[in-house]
């Protein structure tokens, strides 16, 4: 015979979106809410009276699952459950919920109130989330650059595996020196992605040449790539094998960027239709705030890729490379003016690299420290030297005593990439009365530019 039956509460029926399925002591089910006739697919007459295990798919009823709730619930007073139910037309779906008894239910007898919703759409997202994370684990753990997600204090807070080689892991004490030294808290105030060349970490020999890019929807956080740096203070002194560290440096920032964009772009672009699916089969809120972290590490990345070498630079040369540069900057709010004078030709890609880099780490510079909304950068090729200047009207400096204080480490980064190319290099700065860099940089001995 079948427990006993009865009307449901009548405070059941204004809750909504709750399953609410009273259990007899007999195991049966007694009375159920709107909300259980809608999880369920039925009506109330097509739940009531029928075993409390019915709710089950075949396969976790063989199991006795229905029956281990019960027990668990009668001796620990309520159990949770996380696990999959049936409809009455046959599909699965997700149940969370949680399974309590009661002293006095159908008839005035013990039994048991199970409480719950569908939650396949956040299981799923879960899982699809879940899936999401151990691919970009795998692509952190093969990269060899050290990958750490940094606060402004310099706490890390995540690290791939070849960060254990600088000492620095979730485990390390975050320090304002570190901090200092990766420019964390500067990167975090202009939002801006920062390339730092040769820095040495505290309480480490070993230089490194970093990119440090603000997360803006994490605050107060930055992804950090690290790389051993092949400065200039390991380079011989010879303008050829200077040049040969800088060829070598620059390859690798040019691999680096390319597998950023390229393998990790398939990455994200097969998460994003894996988050797709998802927001076309549970609605648009519910894959929403993923998507919205997803695009948000595809812009990190982008501007990584773009800081370690652009590709333009490769592909179309340095005007057009200064060029686009020029558009990066004017998004931050400083107007550059760029011209150039000489042939069609390309200088050698060394030189355009030095030239670019100095270009950058120049208007970076005064994009920081002058005050200034307007720059301009002449470059200017000729059967001797590839020249350039970048001027502007900011506050200026004195460079003598900037230097040998240390605290111009971007502009003894432009003096050594021009001295290392046998080029020169001169500032003209004084405080109030802006600042001018000048570089020559002397052709390969064949004295030719390239097509």
């Amino acid at each position: 015979m079948l427990g006993p039956i009865k009307q449901p509460s009548p405070h059941w029926e204004t809750i909504a979106g709750i399953a609410l399925v009273e259990v007899s002591s007999a195991h049966v089910i007694a009375a159920c809410s709107p909300g259980a006739e809608q999880l369920y697919g039925c009506v109330r007459k097509g739940l009531v009276g029928r075993p409390y295990g019915a709710l089950f798919p075949a396969e976790a009823g063989a199991r006795g699952a229905a029956e281990r709730h019960l027990s668990v619930a009668s001796a620990a007073g309520s159990t949770r459950i996380e696990e999959w139910r049936v409809r009455q037309d046959g599909v699965l779906f997700r149940f969370s919920g949680t399974l309590a008894s009661m002293p006095s239910c159908a008839g005035g007898l013990p039994g048991f109130l199970e409480t719950g919703h569908d939650s396949t759409a956040e299981y799923l997202t879960n899982q699809r989330l879940e899936q999401s994370e151990r691919l970009l684990e795998q692509l952190l753990a093969a990269m060899p650059e050290a990958v750490l997600l940094m606060d402004r204090d310099g706490r890390v807070l995540l690290s791939n595996p070849s960060a254990h080689g600088t000492g620095l892991h979730p485990s390390a004490t975050g320090t304002s020196d570190l901090a200092n030294s990766l420019q964390i808290r500067r990167a975090l105030r202009t939002g801006e992605t920062l390339s730092l060349h040769a820095i040495e970490l505290p309480h480490s020999r070993r230089r490194f040449d970093a990119t440090i890019s603000p997360l803006s929807n994490a605050a107060g956080q930055a992804l950090v790539i690290l790389r051993p740096s092949a400065g200039a203070a390991h380079a011989a002194s010879s303008p050829e094998t200077g040049g040969r560290v800088l060829e070598i440096q620059e390859a690798e920032r040019r691999r680096l960027a390319r597998d950023l964009h390229d393998e990790t772009g398939q990455v994200l672009a097969r998460l994003r239709t894996l988050l797709d699916g998802i927001a076309k089969a549970h609605g648009d809120e519910v894959a929403a705030p993923a998507i919205a972290a997803l695009q948000e590490v595809a812009r990190s990345i982008g501007e990584i890729s773009h800081a370690l070498r652009p590709a333009v630079l490769d592909d179309l040369g340095l005007i057009p490379a200064l060029q686009w540069l020029r558009g990066r900057f004017a998004a931050g709010g400083l107007a550059v003016d760029v011209s150039y004078t000489g042939p069609d030709d390309r200088p050698p890609p060394e030189l355009e690299t030095a030239a670019y880099r100095i270009v950058q780490e120049a208007l970076t510079n005064a994009a920081r420290h002058a005050r200034v909304e307007h720059a301009v950068v002449r470059v200017w090729l000729d059967d001797r030297v590839l020249g350039l200047q970048v001027e502007d009207q900011g506050h200026g400096f004195c460079p003598a005593e900037a230097l040998a204080a240390g605290k111009v480490t971007g502009v003894a980064g432009m003096r050594d990439r021009a001295l290392l190319l046998g080029g020169s290099f001169t500032v003209d700065s004084a405080a109030g009365e802006g600042t001018r860099i000048v570089v020559e940089l002397p052709l390969s001995g064949e004295g030719a530019a390239r097509r």
